[in-house]
């Protein structure tokens, strides 16, 4: 084996020192180029796995977000609902109370003209009755004076306070 190095033109010596050197600079490069390397690119590692988690929190928070403010618009839409629908109510209730009022009210008025009709109907037939005595008497006096005594005459005048009468 001597021999095979030694036509190989291999020294013992200088290949143990390269093989010493190659251990030393593996060592150094190891411990000064490898593991920070390492550290490095596993620091990172983790700061993007980090930033994908995170960006995975903030697209199911997004999502929670758009929930919730569906949620709200829909239930905001429902609320917006029921009080239309209340003040639809409430106005058809103050419209049928206003109509009431209102009929009662001219119901109310149509009772005093009606009755001011029949007061003012009242005091005018009776003011024509008055007038129709008044002519009766007046034409009874002058009947009753150029014929006294005779019976047709009195009678007519005797029906026709019979008829002022009624």
């Amino acid at each position: 084996m001597q021999e095979l190095i030694s036509k190989l033109g291999i020294e013992w010596q200088s290949l143990l020192f390269q093989v010493i050197n190659f251990l030393i600079l593996l060592y150094v490069l190891k411990r000064f180029v490898y593991t920070p390397l390492i550290k490095v690119l596993e620091a990172r590692r983790k700061r993007i796995d980090e930033s994908v988690t995170k960006a995975e929190q903030i697209d199911k928070d997004l999502a929670d977000a758009h929930l919730t403010r569906d949620g709200i618009i829909a239930k905001a839409n429902t609320t917006a609902h029921g009080i239309r629908e209340q003040a639809t109510a409430d106005a058809e209730k103050i419209r049928t109370q206003k109509v009431e009022e209102t009929r009662v009210e001219i119901q109310s008025l149509l009772n005093q003209a009606r009755a001011q009709i029949k007061e003012e109907k009242e005091q005018a037939l009776s003011s024509v009755r008055a007038e129709a005595a008044n002519l009766i008497i007046l034409a009874s006096e002058k009947v009753l004076r150029a014929r006294l005594n005779e019976p047709h005459d009195k009678e007519l005048v005797d029906r026709s306070v019979k008829e002022l009468m009624k």
